[in-house]
């Protein structure tokens, strides 16, 4: 029965090896991936004291990423996550985090281009970090030159 609904539901979508989905902001899953998923979907990746395995994995994948990235060093660190919404809120919360302890930064604030996925100014601003917009060239690129005067001198 709720095969059924679930089916007539996913059907009134593209799918990905119809050839319709072109642009989306996601793509086919790897095999492995789904795999992975089904046989780790009953865990909860946040709770190492419980899931030491899953953790342990998890800082595998970390650490080969690091070395392919160029990171020879163990102080390279980061999460897997489900995707790129919840990596741009933890890559802030991480920045601004060090910001305050390690620069003595009070008031944070980031600098982006007025095309910046909304993930990153919804981020912003629930980690209460200030966003100031950078320019767009001829190209709808980042004018690199309007960056510095969108800085602040003091924090």
């Amino acid at each position: 029965m709720i095969d059924d609904v679930l089916a007539k539901i996913r059907a009134k979508d593209p799918f990905y090896d119809d050839g319709y989905v072109l642009s989306s902001m996601v793509s086919k899953p790897l095999e492995i991936a789904v795999k992975t998923f089904l046989w780790f979907i009953d865990t909860n990746a946040g709770d190492y004291s419980i899931f030491r395995n899953l953790a342990r994995m998890e800082r595998y994948v970390i650490r080969k990423l690091s070395l392919i990235l160029g990171c020879k060093s163990k102080r390279c660190s980061g999460y897997i996550v489900s995707g790129g919404s919840e990596a741009n809120f933890l890559s802030l919360w991480l920045i601004r985090n060090f910001s305050r302890k390690v620069k003595g930064i009070r008031r944070p604030e980031i600098v982006i281009s007025p095309t910046t996925h909304y993930s990153v100014i919804k981020a912003a601003n629930a980690l209460n970090i200030k966003v100031k917009y950078a320019s767009l060239n001829e190209n709808y690129k980042i004018d690199v030159a309007s960056i510095p005067e969108k800085i602040s001198k003091t924090q």
